[in-house]
């Protein structure tokens, strides 16, 4: 067909190289003494991340989300106050018994 186009085939290789991890966590208790028995020696542990992780997470988020509505606050004083750009818009009066009507039907 006229005005189409191919794109030749990409062959993607992929070679293992290795070293990939996916063992156990370490063991921090301190009572292993290397002979590789003991009760949990082909038992899987399970590991979560720490109360902390989630902490800094959550935090990171809140800081992050702050900083952009400040960032919208602060552009709407400055277009506000410090320029003729801003057009001042006057709700009709209908708009607040509306709103009572809303609030009250709750």
């Amino acid at each position: 067909m006229p005005g189409t186009t191919t794109t030749p085939d990409i062959e993607i290789i992929v070679e293992d190289i290795g070293g990939g991890g996916g063992g156990l966590p370490p063991s921090f208790g301190g009572d292993d003494d290397g002979d590789g028995g003991g009760d949990d020696g082909d038992r899987r542990r399970s590991w979560s991340a720490s109360p902390k992780r989630y902490s800094t997470a959550i935090a990171i988020g809140l800081v992050s989300i702050l900083m952009f509505f400040m960032a919208l606050a602060s552009a709407f004083i400055v277009l506000r106050r410090g320029s003729g750009v801003w057009i001042t818009v006057h709700l009709p009066f209908v708009v607040w018994p509306n709103t009572c009507v809303l609030l009250a039907s709750r």
